[in-house]
């Protein structure tokens, strides 16, 4: 559709595509949400510091600290819970009390393999480390970075998350 004006056309797609990109210009966040980045209240990452409300998840207390006895250098990391054991498992025969937490394809596999798929609930913890410089230009990022239409990004410090506050799922998935 056009609108024509004495001087010139407009296109209405352009109107609306420019003010729906308008939005992603200044996704930056504030810096006084950005200042809550590594301290009590968000991880450097932008999750919560705290635990759930259930307790189900604990609060977030800086991660490993140092790799595991079983590590050895140069090899993926090995488990740094050997003697966690399950909270519970789930099965056929239970999922019906565990299925407002589980996803579509977890609730078909119990139903396509009901006889052997079984899935072991562990505690959860929060081992998620970030080296310092990282953490550093992640914050960095959180105050400059913006996106530049749906495939790019300026002032990105090159590592790190560039969103560690997604203002949306587009910068959501940037963090991936």
């Amino acid at each position: 559709m056009m609108i024509k004006t004495q001087q010139t056309s407009i296109s209405l797609p352009g109107i609306v595509l420019s003010i729906m990109m308008a939005g992603f210009a200044n996704a930056k966040v504030p810096e006084e949400q950005a200042a809550k980045l590594g301290g009590s209240e968000l991880t450097v990452t932008g999750a919560e510091v705290a635990a759930n409300k259930e307790g189900t998840i604990p609060a977030y207390e800086g991660g490993l600290k140092s790799p595991p006895d079983c590590y050895k250098g140069g090899e993926f990391l090995c488990d740094p819970f050997p003697d966690d054991k399950p909270l519970f498992t789930i099965t056929a025969d239970n999922v019906a009390q565990y299925q407002d937490k589980l996803s579509p394809g977890q609730l078909a596999m119990f139903e396509k393999y009901p006889e052997t798929y079984r899935m072991p609930v562990y505690p959860t913890c929060r081992t998620f480390r970030m080296p310092e410089h990282i953490a550093e230009l992640t914050k960095k990022n959180a105050l400059k970075t913006q996106p530049v239409g749906p495939t790019g990004m300026k002032n990105y410090e090159l590592q790190g998350y560039p969103f560690p506050i997604p203002n949306n799922g587009l910068e959501a998935i940037w963090n991936h």
